[in-house]
């Protein structure tokens, strides 16, 4: 196994073990190429620490719930570094420097994650979220310079976070981040790794800060853009 397969083989590997959703509210299990299947086998397809496909659930009219794979868990390509930054500076009202290495955990709406596709995030549910990603953020920001974790959220997501100047949930409210790097749906969110350069990766499915970030090392970062 090439050291690219190796490591989104080893971040993923735990990814599907924390998933909270009931296998029996789902009516249909779909597979890439759109074939129903049966819930044994795609669950077997999709626990592979190898396979390399992402999972969306969602409600289909006149037939209810539907797991589906549709997209790749991992995709690496160049962005317009400088107009993101822009962009998310004037949303988030900080001064991030050109510097910065950019770590974005992305929510969107309709998600099951929790089995609960609520759009609604009220202050005491960001407080809840906030037990397990203040610490990641302590911990990754403190261990690497110039890093910067922050979490967004699809557009339409009601979202009542603070106007703290340590406040770091945000909309996402022109949507650029939706239409131009999170662009496929998937259970649990994504993550977006980039580096002032521009090379950025996209990492499809539950994780960790931790996880992620673990890809910035030399050695795995190349290889993800071989």
């Amino acid at each position: 196994m090439t050291l690219k397969y190796f490591a989104i083989a080893l971040f993923f590997l735990s990814s599907y073990l924390n998933y909270g959703q009931s296998i029996n509210n789902i009516k249909y299990w779909i597979d890439i190429n759109g074939k129903s299947i049966p819930h044994g086998q795609f669950l077997e397809k999709w626990r592979a620490p190898d396979y390399e496909f992402a999972r969306w659930d969602y409600i289909a009219k006149d037939s209810g719930r539907v797991a589906k794979t549709a997209h790749l868990k991992f995709n690496s390509y160049t962005i317009n570094y400088p107009f993101f930054l822009d962009y998310i500076n004037k949303v988030t009202n900080k001064k991030l420097s050109k510097n910065t290495i950019l770590l974005v955990e992305f929510e969107y709406k309709d998600d099951f994650c929790a089995n609960n596709p609520s759009n609604k995030w009220n202050k005491s549910r960001i407080k809840n979220r906030k037990k397990h990603t203040d610490k990641w953020k302590k911990s990754i920001e403190n261990k690497n310079m110039n890093l910067v974790y922050l979490v967004f959220y699809e557009k339409t997501i009601l979202l009542q976070n603070s106007n703290s100047e340590t406040e770091y949930f945000f909309n996402d409210i022109d949507g650029l981040l939706r239409e131009n790097i999170f662009l496929n749906p998937t259970l649990c969110g994504s993550y977006l790794l980039s580096k002032p350069d521009g090379k950025a990766v996209v990492f499809n499915g539950e994780n960790t800060p931790e996880r992620i970030i673990a890809n910035l090392d030399p050695k795995i970062w190349d290889s993800l853009f071989n």
